[in-house]
């Protein structure tokens, strides 16, 4: 039966017909078989399908993720066009529905994703096109697929569950190419509608009117644009015919009165089209065009086209395809989180509507592009981002904050202050708009993508609307207010056009309504008039129309937000230059960002794109939040991620609201074990060491279980040996997506974590796991030594290696064999001082070569880098470096990638990405102190510079956490030639020495300790052994 199905394959391949060739019925299911991650639950069997047998696929993610499938074997080469089909029905939650082609070696996979899929209940034909399938992964230097030697069907969880699929009627088809023909329409004198000028017209002579279109061919069209002449009511009827004797209703919308229609088609392959029109009076239509199917793929492409019309200043900046940028806002622990953009649009919450102000003045309408711009935080590090519109006559201040009590009563605060700044009256209206769009711009695709959102309904109530469920409130009283359907009319188009028809309720399936608020202002000179929204996250606001009780209460409300922050974010202060100010209010901005990126107790490096908590991520950032004592985040994080901890010991690498993630990242056990003891080092809490220990031990056992796959006998051989003893191959950081690799990030984070866990033994007194983890940890670290020396020999390299298979250059991922692994007293000296020159070189080469295109602001992690090799210049010019490419620089965050060209519309993975901003908070903190357990030491004023010293020649620090209690130090430049510390706090030494690095610009000549002249000093640092102690430190 096989070898018969593809017989007639090959034959119509061979004769060029366009043939439908089927390649499994399902009735024979033993060429399939299964494959599953942990946690994931599949099996199938054969019943009654549509035609005889399918296959009935039972699945369940036991623990929320995972993926299952089936696979079967497919040699089939593939013509220039084809598309394969089958028939679906399924009984099951919304998931990621994967049909994915795998070549021979299994390693290269191209797939259909279709994402947060609705599986029809019915029997429904899916077709997958050539257009459909995407190269996912591997190693394929050639990305293009030319020939399938298996098909998978997988499912992967998006929200978890369990449910049934059928499938039936798998089908492959090829596409023969017809000749192009030429569009026509008739009645042939409506031919000016096709001539591609928006500004020529037919005008109707009767009420009612009918036209058809023919593409002269099958074509499948994605959508279509009417240009009307006139703002007149319209009704539009759309059919499809492939003989034009049977007709097939494509769409029906009535009352249409805007200037540009916009209609998507899926799924629809016709030859012609007819158009039925009718309106109350003759009218006028400009123009027509028609999209091929790529137009049918996002509802982002009708803007794209729409904003290349004069329409584009009153849209979203990204459908202009440049980039945008905003900040975040939330309640700490609670998942709502708004952003608002450099323009001022706000959008209230992930996958939700948006909120765009719009001025009129002498019945003009102007935008965030007719203004100059301003940003700025308050107080210049609060989480309270604030966008100001300036022009000589009007002046629009926005500012929103989130408070409540989380998942309870949290609100959304907006505030949109409206100035004079001029010396005569200003008259006008403010316009905000509710638009359907997200700040999350659309090349943001990853987990929640971004554009394009949905208002499923929009209710107009007195005092503010009710928007998907969920009400707006505000404290004026509205000249008007109105709701839209975007294919009858929509907010943008009624504010351009002033053609204000709409209705009261707004119910779109499409999920494209707007709405709008309008108030007129009156202002003298100086005048100012706050208005005021009140965002209901949680249906516990019972707003009023009193205006005085509104304001009350919205500033009741924002006093405690200020409060709150400003009490948890100066627990440490700083005084100094400004330069060094600055530089606190970035780490104290950024630990506010993580505090509001995270969702209950998951750390999560984003609030859109990466709204996931990674253990390593989680570990680096809890590591900056204990640096600045926030310990019971860090404590209610390691519970909470510890409960997805597997059985076997396998620490997942990744955890969100479905459960652990299967992945394996092999650096992820080793970096729960380091931030255990991390939480330790900080609290002295050893009931959470002793309550997780058995833990512990599993996740060593499991290390160990796994670096035993690499010993054996095979590994001990020349060709193999490199790779003796280490962690298996992953995907590691993420950085060998493409293939597996043995990474060595994963093998540092091991040996942290080994290292950890055998100290933890100790301080447990568990004497038999603490000979058994130094036994463990002893041999690991001799092979990882051994395998960097012979990975270095094998690829002739005079770098330490990403990973042995490579032996590729990646400075950013060996930084953390100095922070945090502390593991560089194993690496080979002249390489390890060489990784970084050639970092160093490269990085200001960088930015002169015309080929630079982006980087990822990970690189932060290589200040560390610098500081622990003594180069503290160097620290600072890539500092400097990366303080450049903040965007917007007064908002005090990066995102995950930079691209050099700020306007380009690309992937930057989240703003703000806080396991970047952690990087920087954890970079700045080893500038003042470091706890290095080798050689037991405080390690202070590694990355000092006499810049930092403010025009009094004085800088502080207080309430520095360490790992033995906090420190202040106060720092006087008394001449050029000397400098006074004083250390005090509650730091205790405990058999450990303090370092003091040379704060100096020269050599150092004498130092005095308490009063005492001391020899313990070099021109690089000054051994101090008492606590509290005054240095005094006098250069040549």
């Amino acid at each position: 039966m096989k070898f018969f199905a593809f017989l007639i394959l090959l034959c119509n391949l061979l004769s060029g017909q366009n043939k439908t060739v089927l390649i499994d019925d399902f009735e024979d299911l033993s060429k399939w078989t299964i494959y599953k991650s942990d946690g994931a639950e599949l099996k199938f069997s054969s019943v009654k399908g549509v035609n005889g047998n399918c296959i009935k696929i039972d699945y369940n993610f036991k623990y929320g993720t995972g993926y299952c499938g089936i696979q079967r074997k497919l040699d089939l080469n593939l013509p220039r066009d084809y598309r394969f089909s089958f028939l679906l029905k399924a009984s099951s939650p919304n998931n990621n529905f994967e049909i994915k082609f795998l070549d021979e070696t299994k390693e290269n996979v191209w797939w259909m994703n279709n994402r947060n899929f609705e599986f029809p209940s019915d029997w429904e034909k899916f077709l997958v096109r050539k257009r459909n399938i995407q190269f996912a992964w591997g190693p394929a230097q050639n990305k293009d697929l030319n020939h399938i030697s298996y098909i998978e069907f997988t499912i992967a969880s998006f929200t978890g569950g369990s449910g049934t699929i059928y499938l039936d009627e798998l089908t492959f088809e090829e596409i023969v190419d017809t000749i192009q023909s030429e569009l026509k329409i008739f009645p042939t004198e409506l031919k000016v509608l096709l001539d591609n000028d928006e500004k020529s017209s037919f005008l109707t002579a009767k009420k009612e009117f009918s036209f058809t279109v023919d593409f002269g061919k099958l074509f499948e069209p994605g959508g279509l644009k009417i240009i009307w002449g006139d703002n007149s009511r319209k009704n539009l009827t759309l059919f499809e015919s492939s003989d034009s004797i049977n007709w097939t209703k494509v769409l029906e919308v009535n009352g249409i009165s805007k200037r540009f229609s916009y209609f998507q088609f899926k799924n629809v392959e016709t030859r012609f089209l007819k158009f039925n029109i009718s309106s109350q009076r003759s009218f006028k239509i400009n123009e027509i065009k028609f999209f091929d199917y790529q137009f049918s793929e996002s509802r982002n492409n009708i803007f794209f086209d729409w904003a290349s019309s004069n329409y584009s200043k009153f849209l979203p900046e990204y459908f202009s395809r440049k980039a945008s940028y905003w900040t975040v806002t939330g309640m700490i622990d609670d998942d709502k989180e708004a952003l608002i953009d450099i323009n001022g649009m706000i959008e209230v919450d992930k996958n939700s509507f948006s909120i765009l102000p719009f001025i009129e003045k002498e019945n003009k309408i102007f935008a965030y592009k007719d203004f100059s711009i301003q940003l700025k935080l308050l107080d210049d590090y609060l989480p309270f981002p604030v966008v100001e519109w300036n022009s000589k006559d009007i002046k629009l201040k926005i500012q929103t904050f989130s408070w409540g009590i989380p998942f309870k009563s949290n609100k959304l605060f907006i505030e949109y202050e409206l100035i004079n700044p001029s010396r005569k009256k200003v008259n006008g209206k403010i316009h905000f708009a509710l638009l359907p769009f997200q700040v999350n711009p659309y090349y943001q695709f990853l987990n929640n993508p971004g554009g394009v959102s949905k208002i499923d309904s929009i209710k107009v109530v007195n005092n503010g609307f009710i928007i998907n469920g969920n009400k707006l409130s505000y404290n004026f009283t509205e000249l008007s207010k109105h709701r839209f359907d975007f294919f009858r009319n929509d907010v943008i188009s009624a504010l351009v056009e002033k053609n204000f028809d709409s209705e009261n309720y707004s119910n779109n399936q499409d999920g494209l309504n707007s709405g709008l608020i309008s108030f007129t202002y009156r202002l003298t000179p100086g005048d100012t008039i706050k208005l005021r929204f009140i965002y209901d996250y949680y249906q516990s606001f019972n707003s009023t129309p009193d205006k005085k009780e509104f304001d009350e209460y919205f500033e009741q409300e924002k006093t405690k937000y200020l409060n709150f922050w400003k009490s948890i974010l100066n627990k440490t202060e700083i005084t100094g230059s400004e330069q060094i100010e600055k530089l606190f209010k970035i780490v104290k901005s950024n630990l506010a960002y993580i505090l509001i990126n995270k969702d209950g107790y998951g750390i999560q490096p984003g609030s859109r794109s990466y709204e996931r908590s990674w253990i390593r991520d989680g570990s680096l950032t809890s590591t900056a939040l204990l640096r600045f004592g926030f310990n019971y985040e860090v404590k209610n994080f390691i519970r909470w991620y510890g409960k997805h901890i597997y059985e076997n010991g396998k620490v997942p690498c990744v955890v969100d609201k479905r459960g652990p993630d299967p992945v394996d990242e092999h650096d992820s056990h080793g970096e729960f074990l380091y931030l255990l003891y991390t939480y330790f080092e900080f609290t002295k809490d050893t009931s959470l060491l002793r309550e997780y220990f058995p833990v512990i031990k599993k996740i060593v056992h499991h290390i160990d279980s796994l670096v035993h796959l690499r010993k054996s006998k095979e590994y001990l051989s020349d060709s193999l040996s490199p790779f003796y003893g280490l962690m298996p191959e992953s995907i590691s950081h993420e950085g060998y997506s493409a293939k597996p690799m043995h990474s060595f990030w994963d093998n540092f984070f091991t040996l942290r974590g080994l290292n950890d866990a055998t100290n933890i033994s100790f301080i447990l007194n568990e004497q038999e796991s603490y000979n058994e983890f130094q036994k463990i940890k002893t041999d690991f670290q001799t092979n990882l030594s051994n395998s960097i020396i012979k990975t270095i020999k094998k690829h002739k390299i005079d770098y330490i290696p990403g990973c042995v298979e490579l032996g590729d250059y990646d400075p950013t991922s060996t930084s953390i064999a100095y922070f945090p692994c502390n593991t560089s007293y194993i690496l080979p000296e002249f390489e390890l001082k060489n990784t970084f020159d050639k970092y160093f070189d490269f990085i200001f080469q960088r930015e002169s070569q015309n080929d630079f295109v982006n980087f990822t602001p990970y690189e932060i992690r290589n200040i560390n880098s610098f500081l622990f090799q003594g180069q503290k210049e160097r620290a600072f010019k890539l500092l400097n470096f990366m303080l450049k490419y903040q965007r917007p620089a007064n908002w005090n965050h990066w995102a995950e990638v930079v691209w050099r060209d700020s306007s380009t519309p690309e992937f930057i993975g989240d703003m703000p990405h806080t396991w970047v901003g952690s990087d920087f908070i954890n970079a700045f903190r080893n500038m003042f102190l470091y706890e290095d357990e080798i050689d037991s030491s405080f390690k202070l004023l590694m990355g000092f510079s006499e810049s930092y010293l403010n025009h009094q020649n004085y800088f502080e620090l207080k309430n520095l956490q360490s790992v033995s209690g906090p420190l202040n130090m106060k720092i006087k430049k008394v001449n050029e030639n000397q400098i006074d510390i004083e250390l005090n706090g509650e730091l205790t030494l405990n058999g450990w020495k303090i370092y003091i690095y040379n704060p100096l610009d020269r050599p150092v000549k004498k130092v005095l300790v308490n009063g005492k002249e001391t020899n313990q000093f070099d021109n690089n640092r000054i051994e101090v052994t008492e606590f509290p102690a005054i240095i005094t430190i006098k250069g040549q």
